[in-house]
């Protein structure tokens, strides 16, 4: 974090999740080939994102706020994690009709 702008790493991560994206759909029927390659791509796009945000959330907090902050991020990360299949399972038949 100290080598580049904190922000970058959002823009960054940004790149590498296009370039995964980008390759899935151009390699869509022989991404198997491709497997260590995206993995490394996503791995480093994760990694990125997560050293920005935590960065993010210790300067924006203070001891005293920090745990109820990062709880309630927990919290509204598995209540997504739970209602996006659902809300999708939904969804994708209307679509197709």
């Amino acid at each position: 974090m100290r080598w580049i702008n904190s922000r970058m790493t959002f823009v960054l991560s940004s790149s590498f999740l296009l370039a995964v994206f980008g390759l899935l759909i151009s390699k869509e029927e022989n991404v198997i080939g491709y497997i260590i390659i995206l993995g490394t791509l996503y791995g480093t796009a994760i990694g990125l994102y997560y050293s920005g945000f935590n960065l993010y959330s210790i300067l924006l907090t203070n001891p005293e706020n920090r745990q109820l902050f990062m709880g309630m991020e927990q919290i509204m990360n598995r209540i997504t994690a739970v209602l996006t299949p659902l809300i999708f399972s939904y969804l994708i038949p209307l679509v197709l009709h």
